[in-house]
């Protein structure tokens, strides 16, 4: 199930991609890489501690995403 949702969701972010001009499609394309990068940086932090192996994503999403938020609005 999980996957027919992933599947609907690329079908329709390549559709609005194919609408777009070129400069639209180069500040896309900065803002995907900026993405990876911020990825990139949450993923070795946490590999750091050797216990991404076998995490799933919403598990990883939850550390490192949502608990900040949580915290945060906890605190109010």
């Amino acid at each position: 199930m999980k996957t027919k949702s992933i599947e609907n969701i690329k079908k329709r972010i390549l559709g609005k991609i194919e609408k777009l001009n070129e400069t639209e499609l180069e500040t896309l394309e900065s803002q995907i890489d900026q993405i990876e990068i911020n990825h990139s940086k949450i993923e070795d932090i946490l590999s750091f501690k050797g216990f991404l192996k076998d995490m799933d994503d919403e598990f990883k999403t939850e550390l490192t995403t949502d608990l900040p938020r949580k915290r945060l609005e906890g605190s109010k």
